[in-house]
């Protein structure tokens, strides 16, 4: 499915637009924008897209080595200017904290939905049966088991700095297991290679987007569903006396900067906020790099060449809006037989005057990762599978792909257009934006709200007042 955007001035000039590029503007500073960068390969590639974008907008970039949560001290005091990649599942509570001061600044979601937990090969099921459910854990922990922990089991947690609350979550389970933490986050992916080649016994944090998972059969454990009160109030769940008895969160993955660079730099702020990129894309790219031995520098240069008028959308000023062009496909990773599906990619566009909503941005409609698959086990495969599922899982599964990881954002005064050959899945898509059709994953936000979490009697007075669709005609 391809998609575009285009303000209604510009409507009518839309292919002429398409040919000319947007004339670089003076940089309002010529002082470097500090990105920060950590220690795993999918955020040095974030990062890095966007350094790129900013320097071909006349930008001046710097890339300084921070800590992921210790980074916040820096962005606050203005040393450090933005980060790319702030994780809900481990992040949440720090980036809260720091924006709670005022003196950093959301800059809106990537595109991409985490899932970072206890992860294990499907060979180990075999050994420990009643997985995924968490309560096998503690009856298979010899089978989890090294040398070294025996007869507990053997827990790989990442590095301390990514924090996760692991050693907290297996002592307020009750958890029969060890947490050890690599020291890198190479680290840990070589000891899984090891493990996966020998089929020995692991368990580990594996967390997506990455390749891990699209690379090999897992599961993760199924804990008590995360909740916010779950980390804050000692007396929630299982466990009355302890706080973290439950899974990691899930959800975004967002931006966040120091907030007076908004003012220093405003245009290349809107290209961070701009910013999105898909699971898929991102898996693969970190296969490049980890299994194919690609450099970063390498696998950023063809992403910019591949994906020309999608990122220049991102840094085009109020009107000057076009449409991504379809992106060349390499085929298959070398490292896995599985041939990733296509995903559409985002049609960006820069700010209309913003609208005073809950989202404060002037951004009315978000759509993250959209699923709609029709078949039994649908929302069980992608879940299994966190997004990461191909053309030949859902054959050999008996599903159909309508929909498939759906992404877009539409702001106030835009006219948002979805092209497709018939029966390609435009009219699904724009149904599950209004649920009229449930998504079977993904996120939808209709200015800020979360449409999939919304009470029935709400979402009918938000179909009545907020938001219509004209259904079509056959004969249209």
């Amino acid at each position: 499915m391809k998609t575009c955007a285009k303000s209604l001035a510009t409507a009518v000039l839309a292919a002429a637009a398409l040919a000319v590029p947007p004339a670089v503007a003076a940089v309002e500073s010529e002082d470097p924008i500090k990105l920060t960068i950590h220690d795993w390969t999918g955020q040095y590639i974030t990062t890095n897209i966007m350094g790129a974008v900013l320097e071909e907008m006349g930008y001046n970039v710097e890339y300084v080595q921070a800590d992921y949560i210790a980074q916040f001290a820096g962005l606050e005091a203005g040393d450090l200017h933005v980060a790319m990649e702030m994780w809900e599942t481990t992040g949440k509570d720090a980036m809260e904290a720091s924006l709670a001061t005022g003196k950093t600044v959301d800059l809106g979601e990537t595109g991409m939905v985490a899932i970072e937990e206890w992860w294990y090969p499907m060979y180990m099921k075999e050994k420990c049966p009643g997985l995924p459910d968490w309560n096998a854990l503690n009856e298979c922990a010899e089978a989890f088991a090294t040398p070294e922990t025996h007869p507990k089991g053997r827990y790989l947690g990442g590095p301390v700095t990514w924090g996760g609350y692991d050693d907290e979550r297996a002592d307020a389970l009750g958890l029969d297991y060890e947490v050890v933490h690599a020291g890198t986050d190479a680290a840990l992916f070589a000891e899984l290679e090891s493990a996966m080649q020998r089929e020995a016994p692991i368990l580990l944090w594996i967390y997506t987007p990455h390749w891990a998972p699209i690379k090999y059969e897992g599961e993760w454990v199924d804990f008590p569903r995360y909740t916010d009160e779950c980390y804050k109030d000692p007396s929630w769940g299982m466990n009355p006396d302890k706080a973290y008895d439950c899974g990691k969160p899930r959800g975004w993955i967002k931006k966040v900067g120091w907030k007076d660079g908004e003012a220093k730099w405003p245009k290349a702020y809107q290209a961070v906020r701009n910013f999105t990129i898909s699971n898929q894309e991102m898996g693969e790219m970190v296969g490049q790099v980890d299994l194919d031995g690609r450099s970063v520098d390498e696998v950023v240069a063809d992403w910019m060449a591949a994906n020309k008028d999608r990122w220049m959308a991102w840094t085009m000023l109020s009107g000057r809006l076009s449409c991504p062009a379809a992106k060349p496909r390499r085929g298959p990773p070398s490292w896995g037989p599985r041939v990733p599906l296509p995903s559409p990619e985002p049609a960006m566009s820069a700010d209309p005057p913003a609208r005073a909503g809950a989202s404060g941005s002037g951004l009315m409609l978000e759509c993250a990762g959209v699923w709609k698959v029709f078949g039994d086990g649908a929302s069980d495969l992608l879940a299994e599978r966190a997004g990461a599922v191909t053309l030949e899982d859902l054959h050999s599964h008996g599903l159909i792909g309508a929909v498939r990881d759906a992404s877009l954002r539409v702001r106030e005064g835009e006219i948002f257009v979805i092209m497709g050959l018939s029966g390609s899945g435009k009219s699904t898509l724009v149904r599950c934006m209004s649920r009229l059709i449930e998504p079977s994953a993904g996120r939808i936000l209709f200015d800020g709200e979360d449409l999939l979490g919304m009470p029935e009697k709400k979402l009918i007075e938000l179909r009545r007042h907020e938001m219509g669709m004209v259904f079509q005609h056959f004969a249209l």
